[in-house]
């Protein structure tokens, strides 16, 4: 059931993460690390991260969009 969650969850960041680089992030409250279980760009950079690799899904308010980074972004967040 949390691979079911997960996957459509990142379907919906993907299609919603399509657009410009350096997306507005202003509804995230929080980020929350996971492994992917599938190939997926970068939602602010649009880099590829791979199946395996570490990536960050952004916990927002209820009718926020999410969005998955790379870990590179999120290291430039965090020094931002």
């Amino acid at each position: 059931m949390v691979d079911t969650i997960l996957e459509g969850g990142l379907r919906i960041a993907e299609v919603l993460g399509s657009g410009t680089e350096q997306k507005d992030l202003s509804d995230v409250l929080g980020w929350q690390s996971m492994v992917l279980h599938r190939d997926i760009s970068c939602g602010r950079c649009r880099r590829l991260i791979t199946k395996g690799s570490c990536a960050f899904v952004g916990v927002g308010s209820p009718h926020a969009r999410s969005v998955v980074i790379c870990e590179g972004c999120k290291c430039e967040i965090e020094q931002s």
